[in-house]
């Protein structure tokens, strides 16, 4: 049986039977959250956007190039928040169409990005990782409500961790 699968039908099942802890948010919260880091992130996007200006010097750099500067010019923070978010997704990366799992890869780099800044910048809110997490992990084509939670939440935890031991 897959690892998702197990651990998907164990979070149904201590659903059900009331066992699971209080702490974890309600889906009203949830959705309140992620419109809010929505609309922030929206606004982030739009200034980012206007900020970014490439030097003259790597317009001439080709794509391979330019993947091997950019993975040279990764923070050990960026590499380590990339490997948590990954964790745990091998199984259903693999049974991704080719098209989707470069799509999947690229948004996964820009939520690493992104939770880099909000983890290690000014204005730290664990509701935006949440949202963050949340858009990346919905383009997985049929993926359960549960899990999307489930899967979230550890993330987070973890991404929390890695901030208190930095």
């Amino acid at each position: 049986m897959d690892v998702d699968k197990k651990k998907l039908e164990n979070f149904q099942k201590d659903e059900a039977m009331g066992n699971l802890p209080e702490n974890l948010p309600t889906n009203e919260e949830l959705i309140e959250r992620a419109n809010e880091i929505e609309k922030n992130l929206q606004a982030d996007e739009v200034e980012n956007k206007s900020a970014v200006v490439a030097p003259e010097e790597n317009k001439n750099l080709n794509k391979v190039e330019e993947k091997e500067v950019a993975q040279n010019l990764k923070s050990e923070n960026l590499k380590t928040i990339e490997k948590i978010l990954s964790e745990d997704l091998e199984n259903l990366y693999k049974n991704l169409p080719e098209n989707r799992k470069v799509e999947f890869r690229q948004e996964g780099e820009m939520a690493a990005r992104q939770i880099e800044k909000q983890l290690f910048g000014d204005n730290f809110a664990v509701a935006k990782i949440i949202k963050i997490i949340a858009i990346w992990l919905k383009m997985i084509p049929d993926v359960n409500k549960f899990f999307l939670d489930q899967t979230t939440k550890i993330k987070v935890d973890e991404l929390l961790k890695m901030k208190e031991k930095k």
